[in-house]
């Protein structure tokens, strides 16, 4: 007895025909895009639904975006339809089952709820801020004391990026003058690759910079999925430079934002802030020299005053000292030429005193006395020790010399 069978054909047209009868109507279906292609302006996607406590995927389907309802779908929601439409981004389309014969199952997509996928990104950004506050690295870029002055800047951004010229013409056009020294290190700002590009440049930057630029253009919410990356937010927190973000958005705040010393809104607010920052720098030693100028004339005219008073103390001293100082020196100059009579009138006594008692002691009038004075050899002798019997010597008298010879000596 044959067994009854269907062709694979017949199975996959009955299969068809379940499926076009049962969903009449499209359905909102949440999934995650695991890999998505462009072709020929189709988009085709890769879903999956992954458990909630693991990256086990517990369904999967293909889907389909075709050019004609993309461009549908761009012109209702605008050009942020594409940063929903990326790989690893929970979304929710609307999707209607359709079955082929041929090629088998595939969603046929044909709308994009971009706020679902906007909010499940704030869940997310939530998440890694959280995971940042718990490594407690949160606010550590915050706690980096910037310099004086900024001088040396290194740019990360896509050399290509409106913002980066914005931020380059504001900087150098400064009205006051500054220098800046800007680096440029290049990078992509937004897609797969970006936040990990980024990340690798602030992991590798040195001491060499007084801070670091972090900017991109302007766009839509879903443009700035880069800068809500962990990777991303872990390099600006452990980075030892001061990095300040301008992503241009004014709405919403990234992880970047939240994790850098200061989240300026545009690339121009970036380069704004480092010039009012030497601005103000600037503006304190100009305050300091007036205060330093003001103090000195004080304290000038503080000293003048004290000279012209003390002069006035010298002036008045000096009038009443002279007069009483001059009567002094008048009451002592007569006291010298008292002394100095007296001195001399004394002198003169001791004088005469000593006149006449030099004349005593006179040899002539010794001899005058009857004295007689012995010499030999022109030498006077005092002692007959010194004489022997037979030497010359000559008698002084008062009148008169003699000369002699010693016949004889007697000793006492």
């Amino acid at each position: 007895m044959s067994k009854a069978s269907h062709s694979l054909f017949e199975l996959n047209e009955h299969i068809r025909r379940i499926t076009a009868l049962n969903f009449t109507e499209a359905l909102w279906v949440r999934c995650e895009i695991a890999q998505l292609n462009d072709s020929r302006g189709h988009v085709f996607m890769d879903l999956v639904e992954k458990a909630q406590d693991s990256d086990t995927i517990i369904a999967r389907a293909e889907a389909v975006i075709w050019f004609g309802t993309l461009q549908e779908i761009l012109s209702s929601k605008g050009r942020s339809v594409e940063n929903v439409l990326c790989e690893g981004n929970e979304v929710l389309l609307r999707v209607k089952p359709d079955f082929h014969e041929r090629y088998g199952l595939k969603f046929l997509v044909d709308d994009v709820d971009t706020e679902y996928t906007l909010g499940k990104m704030a869940l997310k950004r939530a998440e890694t801020l959280e995971q940042l506050r718990k490594k407690g690295i949160l606010h550590k870029n915050k706690g980096i004391q910037p310099p004086i002055v900024f001088q040396r800047i290194a740019v990360v951004s896509s050399a290509t990026a409106a913002g980066l010229q914005d931020f380059t013409r504001q900087l150098q056009g400064n009205p006051y003058g500054y220098s800046f020294t800007v680096n440029l290190f290049e990078s992509t700002v937004q897609g797969d690759a970006a936040a990990g590009r980024m990340a690798d440049i602030l992991r590798g930057m040195t001491g060499n910079y007084d801070a670091v630029a972090l900017i991109r253009g302007g766009g839509a919410r879903l443009d700035l999925s880069a800068f809500d990356e962990y990777v991303l937010g872990e390099a600006i927190a452990m980075c030892r430079i001061p990095v300040l973000t301008g992503v241009g958005h004014d709405i919403d705040e990234t992880v970047a934002d939240h994790v850098a010393h200061s989240a300026l809104k545009t690339p121009t607010a970036v380069a704004d802030y480092l010039i009012e920052h030497n601005l103000r720098f600037e503006s304190l030693l100009l305050r300091g020299g007036r205060q330093i100028a003001e103090r000195a004339q004080l304290l000038s005219k503080f000293k003048e005053n004290e000279l012209n008073d003390l002069k006035l103390r010298i002036g008045f001293q000096a009038g009443k000292s002279v007069p009483k100082e001059t009567l002094r020196l008048a009451e002592f100059s007569g006291k010298i030429r008292t002394g100095w009579s007296n001195t001399l009138l004394n002198n003169r006594v001791e004088l005469e005193r000593l006149s006449v008692k030099i004349s005593e002691t006179d040899p002539r009038a010794i001899l005058a006395k009857g004295y007689a004075m012995i010499t030999k050899d022109g030498k006077p002798e005092f002692s007959s020790k010194e004489l022997n019997p037979g030497d010359a010597v000559e008698i002084i008298m008062q009148d008169g010399k003699l000369s002699a010879e010693i016949k004889s000596k007697t000793n006492p």
